[in-house]
């Protein structure tokens, strides 16, 4: 590094704003006095500087590997002697499947599901029959793109992910199952998963209800529709993107069921029935169910998983990272750039991006974090935020969203730069 170490490199805290304006969209730009000065001075020293990309998806526009390749473009414009490092990140929603599958040596099998609506499709899972491993995108079966023709809330189910993981036992009995449980759409606690396995839910009355979140409220019991073990199932691992809990103020109803489309008396409803059917799961296994960080994710699926099947509960984010290696990445390059499509409190709980930030903050590597739009109150301790939009996007086709970022990336690097 010559006569610069890493801590001489390191982003100070932005002292101002600069207002910009790419084609018809207005992004705030956050620059530190100094941060050109510095950085353009070390570039001159060290002759290549090594960027490591590592963005996570703009969500409905722009994959993590679209995103990351074009601010990859943006940088060879600017600084055509850099030494790009494309790794997009990804926490467990859409798009976590693609990312994961080059660390692990994954590759593609479909297998027949159902969609939230119950109609059938066909989805893709990562298997690595060498190393016995099996990755499961719950986003593929229940994920926001079966939105626009999905039934009401509480009328989804994820029967179609218990279907797969039935399929997926019996295929490749032995094989580690990781399910990430970013990015779906339903709300049902795991009633549907675990009804396709063969556990049905019980209304007072011994009745078998509906697998859907309108039913959790009256779940009072469960019942095998045929000789079932939870240990045909288990030791699966549940890859959460949130450490949000199943109740309270930061559960799943009060947090994710507006996102989904719940009403505030379905926020309500929602937040009553996981207590009730963490009672109903409790009479069942004869065990307390504890409420902790993570159950909460996909809308309670890690209550049916963890409780019911044994599954473990484990980061996303910090399993792909280390797949990754990705503490030796950031000590081999020089700055690390990092994104989302929204920026906000939740980044920092759990999600990929946070992570991203975090470790550069610990390792003391230059970082910065572009976003479609942010929460006003976000600032970063550590790197730099470089706001795309001051209001939201709405529907932005892949082409637009392309163009905002390159345009946003390549007059921030230009202004710091050149």
């Amino acid at each position: 590094m010559g006569v610069f170490s890493r801590h001489a490199l390191k982003m100070p805290k932005s002292d101002h704003r600069v207002n910009a304006i790419v084609g018809m969209e207005h992004f705030y730009l956050s620059l530190p006095v100094s941060f050109p000065v510095v950085f353009c001075a070390a570039w001159d020293i060290l002759g290549t500087m090594k960027v490591l990309i590592a963005t996570d998806s703009f969500k409905g526009t722009l994959t993590p590997a679209q995103a990351s390749e074009t601010i990859g473009r943006a940088i060879a414009e600017v600084l055509p002697s850099a030494s790009v490092t494309l790794a997009p990140v990804s926490d467990g929603g859409d798009g976590f499947l693609s990312v994961l599958s080059p660390w692990l040596g994954l590759s593609p099998f479909s297998l027949s599901s159902l969609d939230p609506s119950s109609r059938p499709i066909t989805i893709t899972v990562g298997i690595n029959r060498e190393r016995k491993v099996a990755v499961v995108e719950s986003a593929s079966a229940v994920g926001f793109q079966f939105l626009p023709d999905a039934p009401p809330l509480l009328q989804r189910t994820t029967v179609g992910l218990g279907m797969v993981l039935k399929t997926l036992h019996e295929q490749f009995p032995g094989f580690a199952i990781y399910l990430a449980a970013g990015g779906t759409i339903t709300m049902d606690g795991g009633l549907g998963l675990v009804s396709a396995l063969g556990l049905d839910p019980l209304d007072i009355a011994g009745r078998v209800l509906e697998a859907t979140a309108l039913n959790m409220n009256s779940v009072c019991a469960f019942a095998a529709r045929h000789p079932f073990s939870a240990d045909e199932f288990s030791g699966g691992t549940l890859l959460v993107d949130v450490d949000n809990y199943l109740l309270g103020q930061k559960g799943a109803a009060v947090v994710f069921g507006p996102q989904k489309g719940a009403t505030a008396g379905q926020v309500q409803l929602l937040g009553e029935a996981y207590e009730g059917l963490m009672a109903a799961v409790s009479g069942y296994t004869g065990r307390a169910v504890i409420d902790e960080p993570g159950l909460g994710a996909a809308g309670g699926l890690g209550l049916m998983l963890t409780q019911v099947l044994g599954y473990r509960m484990r980061s996303g984010a910090e399993f792909l990272l280390l797949a990754m290696g990705f503490d030796d990445l950031l000590r081999s390059h020089d700055l690390v750039i990092t994104g989302e499509g929204r920026f906000d409190e939740q980044s920092l709980q759990g999600k990929i991006t946070g992570r991203v930030v975090k470790k550069a903050k610990e390792a003391g590597t230059p970082l910065v974090v572009f976003s479609g739009t942010a929460d006003p109150s976000m600032e970063l301790e550590h790197g730099d935020l470089v706001v795309l939009s001051h209001g939201e996007p709405g529907n932005m086709g892949v082409s637009r969203a392309r163009a905002v970022l390159y345009n946003g990336a390549r007059t921030f690097f230009k202004r710091v730069f050149c």
